[in-house]
């Protein structure tokens, strides 16, 4: 659980009133901002994961348009897709970072248009455009900030001080592949995956023990995962522990590398080639 409180503009009212704003999307809008990284206003992620987080994977294409509406009217910006599935950057607009480097900044999303590159400007709620709470000509929200949801503070263990703690905003890796897991396993096995505070710790072992592996190189070795021989529907937390174990491709049922005759003899032979065998008296079952 993230410690303090959740700010968001009190100038969405006015979009609400206006009918710019329905439920659904207020809803989706403030879930991004629960889960954002707080240091930087920006949430990685994909409408799959936010249908996990609510509990209900079936409306992973109501949330596609709702983000697809935030992102026409400006509150939102993420880059246009290009038919690759898994997590990408959802950057909140007029987010302003609440610790770090970035404390005391604003971010505009919209800064580079399409590119949707970042861009921090001074946060002092003054200027013109973006700053002021306008694109294209457009009022996206403005006004002071009100809390939408308190929460407890909870103090790191010393333990948890020691060791680096296991929060998942403790490393930007754990959030991609926290959601890549939860897509390649409903779609492996139709089911949602199960994910609580054990998984997050044993990902977040994985991270913290290499840190010289890479986003790409970490989705590498989860797709190799799900891609291996008779594989069991297991918590994550009982396979994380050995990633590195596929960091070469997947394995077979003998949990050996799985080689190129390997996916080779598991292609559908054709009919011509059934016809050979037959005559020959080979096995082509």
């Amino acid at each position: 659980m993230k410690p303090g409180f959740v700010p968001i503009r009190t100038g969405l009212t006015e979009h609400i009133k206006g009918g710019g704003l329905g439920p659904f999307d207020l809803g989706i809008y403030a879930y991004l901002h629960l889960h954002v990284d707080y240091a930087t206003g920006i949430y990685t992620g994909c409408a799959l994961g936010i249908a996990f987080g609510f509990g209900d994977p079936r409306i992973q294409g109501q949330i596609q348009k709702s983000l697809r509406r935030l992102k026409d009217r400006g509150f939102i910006n993420y880059p246009k897709g290009n038919g690759s599935r898994g997590p990408y950057r959802i950057l909140i607009n007029k987010y302003e970072p609440r610790g770090g480097e970035l404390s005391g900044t604003r971010l505009n999303a919209w800064k580079h248009g399409e590119l949707c590159q970042p861009e921090y400007e001074a946060g002092n709620g003054e200027g013109n455009g973006e700053r002021n709470g306008e694109r294209n000509g457009k009022s996206i929200g403005g006004g002071t900030y009100s809390r939408i949801q308190e929460v407890q503070e909870v103090k790191p263990s010393p333990r948890a001080k020691r060791s680096g703690g296991d929060s998942p905003e403790a490393d930007p890796r754990h959030s991609p592949i926290r959601g890549l897991i939860q897509d390649l396993h409903f779609q492996k096995f139709g089911v949602k995956c199960e994910w609580d505070g054990s998984e997050a710790k044993a990902l977040n072992r994985v991270l913290r023990r290499n840190p010289s592996w890479t986003g790409p190189q970490l989705s590498a070795m989860v797709r190799n995962r799900f891609d291996s021989d008779e594989l069991p529907p297991d918590r994550p937390r009982r396979w994380l522990p050995g990633l590195g174990s596929y960091v070469a491709g997947p394995l077979d049922r003998f949990a050996r590398l799985k080689t190129a005759d390997d996916q080779a003899s598991q292609a559908p032979l054709s009919p011509s080639e059934i016809a050979r065998r037959q005559q020959a008296g080979e096995e082509w079952r």
